[in-house]
Order: structure tokens, then sequence, then C-alpha cells
């Protein structure tokens, strides 16, 4: 928050990758719930969320590690590259 104030470009940076990041969280989150109140319920769908979110946790979510540095890094490489440099071919 402190960079993104400082320079918003260093904050425009990390967005794509935060967004994903919070996305993965959430899911994480919603899908924990899912399991827990799957847990006071019988039968095969029930056992089949607490499975699906278990797999998540365990498969995706730990992405969310991957991505704290392109979150935090800010705009320096995305910089050096002119506009010319990014429309040649």
């Amino acid at each position: 928050m402190t960079n993104g104030m400082a320079d918003p470009r260093d904050a425009l940076a990390g967005a794509t990758p935060y967004l994903r990041m919070f996305s993965l969280v959430v899911a994480g989150w919603l899908m924990a719930r899912q399991a827990v109140a799957a847990c006071a319920l019988d039968g095969d769908d029930a056992a089949a969320k607490v499975v699906t979110a278990k797999f998540f946790c365990e498969q995706w979510l730990p992405q969310v590690h991957g991505l704290v540095a392109s979150v935090t890094t800010g705009a320096g490489q995305l910089m050096e590259l002119s506009a010319e440099q990014l429309t040649s071919r």
C-alpha cells in the first residue's frame, strides 16, 4: 500500500496477480465453509464436498504463495521497456 501511494505504477503492476491471489483465497474460504457444513450432513454429496474442498486447498490454494512476489515487486521491470519496444515486431 505504501509503495502504491508513492508510485501508482507499483500498485498497478501488482494488480492482476493480486486479484488472482484474492480469488484463490476467497474460493478456498468458501470451499472450507461448504466442507464444514457438509460434515453435518450424510450422503455422497456431503462427502464429495469435503473431498473437493480438500483437493482445492491442497492443489490450488498453494499458488497464493507463488503470487506474493509478483504482487510486491513493483513496476521496475515492467517499465524498463519503452513503448516502441512493446509495439515493435
